[in-house]
């Protein structure tokens, strides 16, 4: 597959991706991303579809009837993330776009909090020095998987019941709060280090203040009923 066939607004989100793990590794908070991966599929109607993914990549996973433990472990065994944080939360980023369009046809960006935290005793120097650890560190957090998801086939889709684009929270199955858009992985990885690792924003944001794609936006998809329900917006 060669470059030129790449969708513009593809290989502008494997850019932004790749510019934030590497602003994530300079302020420490990332320890391991394995390179993206990209793949062409043919869907049963012929059309051609290209994806962002990770290696090793098993979607069923999310899903399996296993508990919450039992699935991270599997994803961290089998390195099935985009990227791997300094306390053991998963990122994975998942983005597929059309060939006849250019356009995003669906995504799953999902946070997988380890169940977890190290304990003082495994790296007593990284909670004496790192504040990263007062953010992850409370006896009082308890760790929930996140995921935003963008699904607009009619197969999925179900006005309010299944919004196109909708926020999950701790894998329950009939959660979907309706959501302006898709996010984009800037907007994703803003949300997830502002509100978990909160002590690393600041500096975080300073290293990554020069990614900006004012081209780099998704339109909006939730409906009218949408909005008059409680929902995310921005």
């Amino acid at each position: 597959m060669t470059k030129t066939n790449t969708p513009k607004k593809a290989k502008l989100l494997i850019k932004q991706i790749n510019s934030i793990i590497q602003s994530l590794y300079e302020i420490s908070l990332c320890t391991y991303s394995p390179m993206i991966s990209t793949s062409m599929k043919a869907k049963k109607n012929g059309e051609s579809q290209f994806n962002i993914e990770f290696p090793n990549l098993d979607k069923n996973l999310f899903f399996a009837n296993i508990s919450y433990e039992d699935m991270w472990e599997k994803m961290n065994c089998n390195k099935q993330y985009t990227c791997k944080l300094v306390d053991g939360g998963l990122l994975t980023l998942l983005y597929t776009f059309s060939y006849v369009s250019g356009e995003m046809v669906n995504s799953r960006l999902s946070f997988f909090p380890c169940y977890e935290t190290p304990s003082l005793d495994d790296c007593p120097n990284d909670y004496d020095t790192d504040i990263t650890y007062l953010d992850v560190f409370n006896e009082q957090s308890y760790p929930s998987a996140i995921r935003f998801d963008y699904d607009p086939s009619q197969t999925a889709v179900k006005d309010i019941v299944h919004p196109s684009t909708h926020l999950t929270l701790g894998q329950f199955e009939h959660c979907r709060i309706p959501l302006q858009s898709p996010l984009t992985p800037l907007q994703f990885f803003s949300f997830i280090i502002r509100n978990f690792y909160n002590s690393k924003y600041s500096l975080w944001q300073s290293q990554i203040s020069s990614i900006c794609y004012k081209d780099l936006a998704f339109n909006n998809t939730i409906s009218i009923n949408e909005q008059k329900i409680v929902h995310l917006a921005w």
